[in-house]
């Protein structure tokens, strides 16, 4: 039976995909102020970069694209298949081709080779139709017109002598076709033939001399060209959105780096074999919280309860990994919850090295040190201390309550002496008979080796782990010190867990 724990088996102990969602959205939690900061940076650079961005102006030209072939003239009597779609892509290409550029830089009479000039124009098709824009950029207004004309001009030039040349190629072939006919005779099918053929190098010459080519300027550029400048909008939401992810980037490497343990997860990956058997909420000044950190420390005493080992002077040992995660405070706040329901309990302070339970209560001496050096007796050192919450730095408690008292004692250099297993056994064994539980708040396990003598001793020993305050290589270091002590902690309470604590409040009005 666990409080509120579940060990590292089953469907509660693996990484589902719910899990790493939540932990996801906890790292985002975290670091939400890096995330925003990088998005901010993003979103100014974004708005920077648009502003130092060169303005460019823009003067286009439209084209008509026609379809005119002269195989449909010379083959009048046969089907002729030709792609339009393909005509006009081959048309859009040979814009951009450098007998295009020579002639528009010849016409411009520019001193820029016609690469560079290439290197201005641009072409564009809305949909299906003929109509082709040459648009000419650069970053001065004044030229972009006559380059935009010059680019067209050129290239109804070259279409026109393109077209001129295929028609005489064609006119070619027909000749040569009645000459051969001629040679041969004119009677019968071979004279008809032989008109057809005259027909259509007439036809041709015709076409030849008036042809216009496959394209026509309808729209010529015209004034200075127009300021296409920097799209803000769209600087804005690159900058932004590149802020975002590396905004995110940096929080998950920055999450990975920390080496406080953040999330259960990164826990159970630790001290798997160890059963969480407490959550317990962040206490502050909210009573919320309060209420529902005694309820947890009250379902602890439930737990400990259930896994008690025999009747009586039952001990357990709170302990941590190092200073600083809460051990003091778990062990007070269990006393005051074991004194709200009316048990015999005695709160025993056995980290005499750094005893913050006697500055939270104001009782020093005599204590445990003074009974293992012989210079007091139990009943000397047992005493009735009062424990409130609220209190600045040291414990933290979620109630008031009085609860037996034992402090460290007074102060010395002898912990090693102290902390022997014969003084220790005695000790206990005093205890035992006057109290059902023994709630010891020692030093961290992880620090002092003489404290394995201790947790030996004690009936249980339960780890403290603070979410965000212990480390992960600590907690790592405490396994290890376990394994070779061959100590067996009965659980783990797991300070700064994730509570609804807005429960408690609801249901408690």
């Amino acid at each position: 039976m666990t409080a509120e724990g579940g060990g590292p088996g089953g469907d509660g102990g693996r990484r589902d995909v719910a899990g790493e969602l939540r932990d996801a959205a906890r790292v985002i939690r975290e670091q939400l102020w890096l995330v925003a900061a990088c998005a901010l940076v993003g979103l100014l650079a974004g708005l920077a970069y648009s502003a130092t961005e060169e303005s460019e102006y823009q003067s286009t030209a439209k084209v008509l694209l026609l379809q005119a072939d002269p195989n449909a003239v010379v083959f009048q009597n046969a089907t002729v298949y030709t792609d339009p779609a393909r005509e006009r892509a081959t048309d859009i290409e040979l814009v951009r081709q450098a007998p295009v550029a020579i002639g528009a830089a010849q016409r411009l009479d520019s001193e820029e080779p016609p690469g560079v000039l290439l290197g201005k124009i641009s072409t564009s098709v809305q949909g299906d139709s003929n109509v082709l824009s040459i648009i000419a950029t650069d970053d001065e207004p004044d030229g972009t017109a006559a380059l935009a004309n010059a680019f067209a001009e050129s290239f109804v030039a070259f279409e026109k002598e393109t077209q001129y040349r295929r028609y005489r190629q064609a006119l070619e072939l027909v000749r040569a076709q009645i000459q051969q006919l001629s040679q041969g005779g004119t009677q019968g099918l071979e004279a008809a033939e032989l008109r057809r053929l005259r027909a259509q190098a007439n036809n041709l010459r015709v076409l030849g001399s008036i042809g216009t080519g496959n394209a026509q300027l309808i729209e010529r550029a015209s004034g200075f060209g127009y300021e296409t400048g920097s799209d803000v909008g769209t600087g804005l939401l690159l900058g932004g959105l590149l802020g975002l992810l590396i905004g995110l980037g940096a929080a998950f490497l920055r999450d990975r780096l920390d080496p406080r343990i953040k999330s259960e997860a990164q826990l159970l990956g630790i001290l798997g074999e160890i059963p969480i058997i407490g959550r317990v909420p962040r206490i502050t000044r909210s009573p919320e919280t309060q209420r529902a950190a005694l309820e947890r420390f009250h379902l602890l005493r439930t737990e400990l309860e259930g896994s008690a080992r025999g009747n009586g002077g039952e001990s357990v040992l709170i302990t941590s990994a190092m200073p600083g995660e809460g051990k003091s405070s778990t062990a007070a706040n269990l006393a005051v919850a074991v004194a709200q329901r009316g048990e015999a309990a005695i709160l025993l302070e056995a980290d005499v090295r750094n005893p913050e339970l006697s500055r939270l209560s104001g009782v020093t001496a005599p204590g445990m040190a003074d009974v293992l050096r012989g210079q007091a007796n139990m009943e000397q050192a047992l005493h009735d201390a009062a424990l409130h919450p609220g209190g600045k730095g040291g414990p933290t408690l979620a109630a008031a309550g009085m609860v037996p008292f034992i402090p460290a004692g007074s102060p010395g250099d002898d912990h090693w002496q102290l902390f022997k297993e014969e003084p220790l056994r005695s000790f206990f064994g005093a205890l035992a008979p006057s109290t059902s539980l023994v709630i010891v708040d020692g030093p961290p396990l992880g620090m002092f080796s003489d404290m394995a003598v201790l947790a030996r001793l004690v009936d249980r020993v339960i780890l403290v782990v603070q979410i965000g305050q212990s480390r992960k290589r600590a907690v790592a270091r405490l396994r290890e010190q376990l394994d070779l002590a061959d100590l067996k902690p009965a659980g783990i309470v797991l300070l700064g867990a994730s509570v609804e604590t807005d429960d408690y409040r609801r249901y408690s009005r």
